[in-house]
Order: C-alpha cells, then sequence, then structure tokens
C-alpha cells in the first residue's frame, strides 16, 4: 500500500519518511523510483534486513507487483501475461 502511494503522490527526487522502517519495503520501492528515503527502526534485525534489501535494490531493478507503470494486485500474474501476449499479437 506504501509502495502505491510514494508513486501516486511523490516525484523523482523527492523524499520519502517511513516512520516505521521493517523489513524496508518503502524504502527499496523509493529507491527503485527514484526517491530519497528515510527510514526509522528500532529493531536491529529488521535495520540488517531493510540493509541487505536496499543493496539487493541496485542490482535488481524490478519491483514486485508493478509492471509498465501499473501496480497490481496479488495473484495476477496470470492476467499480466496475457494482457502482454495479447499486445505481441497486435
Amino acid at each position: 500500500m506504501i509502495a502505491k502511494l510514494i508513486l501516486a503522490s511523490s516525484n523523482e527526487g523527492d523524499v520519502i519518511l517511513d516512520p516505521f522502517l521493517g523489513s524496508g519495503t518503502t524504502s527499496v520501492v523509493a529507491k527503485k523510483l527514484n526517491r530519497k528515503y528515510i527510514g526509522i527502526e528500532q529493531n536491529k534485525q529488521y535495520c540488517a534486513w531493510a540493509q541487505y534489501r536496499l543493496e539487493l535494490a541496485d542490482s535488481e531493478s524490478q519491483i514486485q507487483g508493478y509492471t509498465d507503470g501499473v501496480f497490481w494486485e496479488r495473484n495476477t500474474l496470470n492476467i499480466q501475461n496475457k494482457i502482454k501476449n495479447k499486445k505481441k499479437d497486435l
């Protein structure tokens, strides 16, 4: 949900604040969408997971659930593939 808000209500270069960072999903999406990000998390394990995920974001630019400028609901991969195949056939 937060990831959708990042895209819908911000522009490249904007700063995104997540005061309850958890495993860093918001920061990872912000990074992939060329936003600056600030995350606050008190649990050291979650901080480590977020840091690891942010490092992975450098090598993997794809955003899970976000394709061709559209956020897809979970479990819709079959629908996405059908749409892509129809576009190829045109």
